[in-house]
């Protein structure tokens, strides 16, 4: 793995904060410098959304709509990270919410 994963990973471990968990699920998500896998790219978002990081919500969300990186769709689930990272004030949150209630 690259050295940019150790260093997120690292910090993820140590600290108790959603940086590093917001990023590396991004680097899942994307597959930058990892092989690609929303499994954990879902995992590191729910635990920076778990500590109110507003774009992580929002990835959840979408996530959890798709059904990537879970077992199957789950839009009440994506409804409620949309309405938090909405509340938390994050604009894709907010956009993903009012399309689901169209």
């Amino acid at each position: 793995m690259e050295a940019a994963h150790w260093f997120w990973f690292s910090l993820a471990e140590d600290n108790n904060q959603w940086d590093p968990n917001y990023y590396l699920g991004m680097m899942y998500k994307n597959g930058l410098g990892v092989d690609q896998c929303y499994k954990f790219a879902f995992r590191h978002f729910k635990l920076a959304s778990d500590l109110d990081h507003a774009n992580a919500c929002a990835e959840c969300g979408d996530l959890m709509y798709s059904g990537k990186g879970c077992l199957r769709p789950d839009k009440a689930w994506a409804y409620e990270f949309y309405h938090k990272g909405a509340h938390l004030g994050s604009t894709r949150a907010m956009n993903s919410l009012g399309l689901m209630l169209e």
